[in-house]
């Protein structure tokens, strides 16, 4: 399994990103573990004024 890896939740409307090391992977090796609901997203350019 090649990292990062995305992977999308349509049932409960969530979405989680590893990086660093794929799920299955070695954990420490981790650099983003992240879960978040989708509706939570932000305009990339939000706050980089």
């Amino acid at each position: 399994m090649n990292e990062p890896d995305v992977l999308e939740y349509p049932d409960s409307n969530k979405v989680t990103v590893f990086a660093g090391s794929a799920p299955g992977g070695e954990k420490a090796a981790r650099s983003l573990e992240l879960t978040v609901k989708k509706n939570a997203a932000v305009g990339y350019w939000e706050g980089e004024e």
